[in-house]
């Protein structure tokens, strides 16, 4: 054996080593077959399957989604506030104009964990390998 099939022939050794370690991707497929019964209907959906599987996590995912893109949903009403603020000049606007700062703020710095969160929590359930 030449010097470059040898070097060849320990990296694929090495590479097939690196793959055996490697997390495996799991098997989804029996998601997408559908069961047919007697009558010629079928049994379960693609969407039934998944939230009989997951429901739960599902659930819990949504509601800190919610709380993800709450500052989209808020900051119109506190940039309105805002605007109003500075038009009419109530009696104490600069401290309500400050603590709509502080609560823009917190609603956009609460974004970056709960992003993190709700992320590593889908990971985890797409890379589940768990049947029926």
């Amino acid at each position: 054996m030449s010097k470059h099939s040898t070097g060849n022939l320990e990296s694929r050794r090495s590479e097939g080593e690196n793959t055996k370690h490697r997390e495996k991707i799991p098997d989804l497929e029996w998601l997408f077959q559908n069961e047919e019964r007697k009558d010629g209907t079928f049994k379960d959906g693609f969407l039934k399957k998944l939230l009989r599987r997951d429901w739960w996590t599902i659930l819990y995912t949504s509601l800190i989604y919610i709380l993800q893109a709450s500052p989209v949903w808020i900051m119109p009403l506190v940039t309105s506030d805002v605007i109003d603020m500075i038009t009419y000049r109530p009696e104490g606007f600069t401290y309500r104009i400050l603590i709509d700062g502080i609560i823009l703020f917190v609603l956009i710095l609460q974004n970056i964990p709960t992003t993190a969160w709700r992320s590593s929590i889908v990971n985890k359930l797409l890379r589940r390998r768990r049947r029926k």
